[in-house]
């Protein structure tokens, strides 16, 4: 979302969803930066979360720690089991491989990155392909890379020409429209549209008001995790219509009820797991009607799939899966954990023939 952006070169395997998101972030930021050198705006290895600099604007922020993501032992071991051994592949088949090839085609050390909070005014993952040239976006980078870096490769990689300004006592490198303008913080970095860029830089300095209410109250009640995320969600996004017909939700209506969603993917010792909470209008009636349908979406998808050639592939995934869905007041929450000794053959025997 960074833009422009310097794509992770495609290697023909299907990767496992937290990885994609992890390298999308890693390549989105490289992507963005040239070279390591001296200069203003440094940013610093603070891993927390920023959401004290994300404008009261946003509607979802995703903040992803990425330094320990790529070097979590528990977490390396899923990694290399979803990328490795998938018969005709090409390209890297180990995490290292993907994060090596990433940052030689950004020319920006892998090590560099350790932690990124994204924002926009879009519901659904600020890291993900909706957010647009026209949309509010921004990402909030902890990194040691510099302000002037990421201008210039903006500007290499581009063909555009960023001015160099200042904003609420910050430097700004300006960009035209449709690319990333880059603004330096005392210790931070942040990207994104001019906008965005500005709204962070005024947030900082106490002229604009920062996230709040129960959106931030959402993001800050998920666990603590390598992922963790927040955003609000339309009537108008959740595709009901789609879903009509196809057996796998009974009551689709159900799900228009969502007014936020929160969560995170973490790991606990041997066990990596993922939560999602949903918050929902209508009280408790409501949120009980949603676990249900929740419930028969998630039996629908096993017994479809064991019903099925697939079941050889995925067979042993469906007997570990250890899904639970769970209604507590106006919330929903799905929380999935599995033991890493358990799940990495799976997964692993899963990639075969894929």
């Amino acid at each position: 979302m960074l833009g422009p952006m310097a794509a992770a070169p495609s290697t023909g395997r299907r990767r496992p969803a937290a990885l994609a998101l992890l390298l999308a972030v890693l390549a989105a930021s490289a992507g963005c930066t040239g070279a390591l050198s001296p200069g203003d705006g440094t940013g610093s290895g603070d891993a927390a979360p920023a959401t004290a600099l994300v404008p009261a604007d946003a509607n979802a922020v995703t903040y992803v720690d990425v330094d320990r993501a790529l070097t979590h032992d528990t977490l390396r071991r899923v990694w290399n089991a979803s990328i490795g051994d998938v018969e005709g592949s090409i390209g890297p088949d180990t995490v290292d491989g993907f994060v090596v090839q990433a940052s030689r085609a950004s020319g920006l050390p892998a090590d560099g990155l350790v932690a990124a909070t994204g924002f926009t005014s879009h519901a659904g993952s600020p890291l993900g392909p909706n957010a647009t040239d026209t949309s509010y976006r921004g990402t909030i980078i902890a990194s040691n890379w510099t302000a002037a870096g990421v201008a210039r490769s903006v500007e290499n990689t581009s063909d555009v020409t960023l001015e160099e300004t200042t904003y609420a006592g910050h430097t700004v490198y300006e960009a035209p429209r449709g690319h990333s303008s880059v603004g330096a913080l005392d210790d931070r970095l942040v990207v994104g549209n001019l906008t965005a860029v500005r709204d962070v830089l005024e947030v900082a300095a106490g002229d604009e008001a920062a996230l709040e209410g129960d959106l931030l109250a959402a993001f800050e009640d998920t666990r603590d995790g390598y992922v963790r995320y927040a955003s609000a969600v339309g009537e108008d996004q959740v595709p009901t219509s789609a879903l009509n017909g196809t057996g796998a939700v009974s009551d689709p209506g159900a799900l228009t009820t969502v007014e936020r969603v929160s969560g995170a993917l973490y790991v606990d010792g041997d066990t990596v797991g993922a939560t999602l909470t949903m918050a929902v209008a209508g009280g408790e009636d409501a949120a009980l009607d949603l676990r249900d349908v929740v419930r028969g979406a998630f039996a629908y998808g096993r017994t479809a799939i064991e019903n099925t050639s697939a079941a050889d592939r995925y067979g042993g995934l469906l007997e570990r899966d250890s899904v639970d869905v769970e209604q507590s007041g106006s919330s929903v929450t799905v929380v999935s954990e599995n033991p890493v000794a358990e799940i990495t053959p799976l997964v692993s025997r899963a990639n075969e023939s894929t």
